[in-house]
């Protein structure tokens, strides 16, 4: 561990002086201090697996030193690649060998490596220098113990709980609510069973009783798997930096909703999908900056993710200032690649035509770059988010930009159902997939080519008898 220290240090000195005024931020000086971060999270997983791994630290030690003492930041990092999101592996060269970890106490295994600023303090704590201090004066851990009584009793408030139990406890949560529903139907055929009028009142009394309760277990329950959507936000600042960078475009990122919360399976599955629709939106979106300046735009992009809810869905939007989408081109590059008909390039509106970029194998890229334009990637994201009970929708203009929106379910767990009778058998229609109820009297049936219709509002709707 002690391998680490020196670039713990000159990280700490680059970052003291830019908060003291020292020094200005500067593009070299942020590339060097996430390589710093990267590198440090390295250290930290070697030390974790406890792996002996060497790493040469001396290229960013150098990078760093050369910052701290007041030389350019672009000269002290010249020929050095900006960092990629994600921990970069340096270069080996002049290896230095991985210290063991300290045997008492332990800190490696109690401790795990936070992300991003917090890393620093993390292996400060770990420093074996620091360790031994606090073991030859036990007064100090005590005096601290007492000072902080109050937020350790705090942090006693809650507990780390297996995903596995939630799990668990969500499953039967269903199961109860199940059989509150069967009870339910139960109780209101009690009257036709020439029940008692005292039983029948107490059993619907007692069902109902069951209901409340059965429904606020299901809530209590759903709510522990409920997380804030910035824990998928987080990555995208950096990754837009680095891409950005390496297209050599300028874009900013402007985050909303962070305090969204969605279900854990819901986070898990829409991660991918994003960050495809963001890479899209800085490699076909965004134009250099001198194609900005020419259309009349600012030099810098913005590509805007933000999260809100409607109704009983979370609606996730991804938008951009970029060139926007040209339906024209479109459906040329759709009819040259033989996947729609010469009489569907004709009868297709600008807005059906945006829905052909979710053909699998579709791309209007005139050339395969790092990022993105080999066809697949589209039709993958709707698949994604069709799994997930979601939809996608897109809206675009040229010239202006394009906005893609993810309408998703709040919990793939428990889904609430309609619940309709035919021909005796009772059915269950997901409420999510629910626009209206009406009804529909036997008049207001027509048929039309052999097939029964309805009109709604000046529209006409072919009708499908679930018997």
């Amino acid at each position: 561990m002690t391998y680490s220290a020196p670039s713990i240090r000159y990280t700490e000195d680059v970052l003291n002086k830019l908060r003291k005024g020292d020094m200005a931020v500067t593009a070299p000086i942020m590339d060097a201090i996430l390589q710093a971060v990267d590198i440090i999270k390295l250290l930290l997983n070697n030390i974790r697996e406890r792996n002996a791994k060497e790493e040469n630290i001396s290229p960013i030690i150098n990078i760093l030193k050369g910052i701290s003492s007041g030389r350019s930041g672009a000269a002290v990092t010249a020929g050095a690649q900006p960092p990629q999101a994600g921990a970069q592996k340096p270069r080996q060269a002049e290896p230095v060998k991985a210290a063991e970890p300290v045997k008492e106490p332990e800190p490696v295994k109690t401790a795990e490596p936070a992300p991003g600023p917090q890393a620093s303090a993390t292996v400060k704590e770990l420093n074996p220098a620091a360790t031994r201090s606090g073991a030859n004066d036990p007064s100090r851990p005590r005096a601290k113990a007492e000072e902080g009584g109050e937020k350790t009793r705090e942090r006693e408030q809650s507990i780390r709980v297996d995903i596995g139990r939630l799990d668990a406890a969500l499953n039967l949560a269903g199961e109860l609510v199940l059989s509150r529903n069967r009870l339910t139907r139960l109780g209101s055929r009690l009257s036709e069973w020439n029940a008692e009028s005292e039983i029948v009142a107490q059993m619907e009394e007692a069902i109902s009783q069951l209901g409340i309760v059965t429904s606020d277990i299901q809530l209590a329950v759903m709510k522990m798997r409920m997380q804030p959507i910035a824990k998928v936000f987080n990555k995208f600042p950096r990754m837009v930096r680095d891409l950005a960078r390496s297209t050599n475009k300028e874009v900013e990122l402007v985050l909303s909703g962070e305090e969204t919360e969605l279900d854990k399976t819901v986070i898990e599955e829409i991660g991918d999908p994003l960050v495809h629709i963001v890479r899209n939106s800085i490699d076909h979106g965004i134009e250099t900056p001198e194609e900005r300046v020419a259309r009349g735009k600012p030099r810098c992009g913005t590509i805007n993710l933000s999260a809100y809810q409607e109704g009983r869905n979370i609606i996730v939007a991804i938008s951009d200032d970029g060139k926007g989408i040209n339906p024209d081109a479109l459906k040329k590059s759709a009819f040259e690649k033989g996947l729609i008909t010469a009489e569907d390039n004709e009868k297709l509106s600008a807005k059906d035509a945006l829905s052909l970029i979710f053909i699998p194998g579709f791309s209007t890229a005139a050339q395969v770059s790092s990022i993105s334009g080999r066809g697949v990637g589209m039709d993958v994201v709707k698949t994604n988010i069709s799994r997930i009970n979601g939809t996608i929708s897109i809206d675009s203009e040229v010239g202006k930009g394009t906005r893609i929106l993810f309408r998703l379910p709040l919990t793939l767990a428990i889904i609430q159902a309609l619940t309709v009778e035919a021909n005796g058998e009772v059915l269950g229609i997901p409420l999510s997939n629910v626009i209206e109820n009406i009804r529909v009297t036997s008049s207001e049936i027509k048929t039309i080519e052999g097939r029964e219709v309805i009109r709604i509002r000046d529209t006409v709707y072919p009708l499908v008898r679930l018997g």
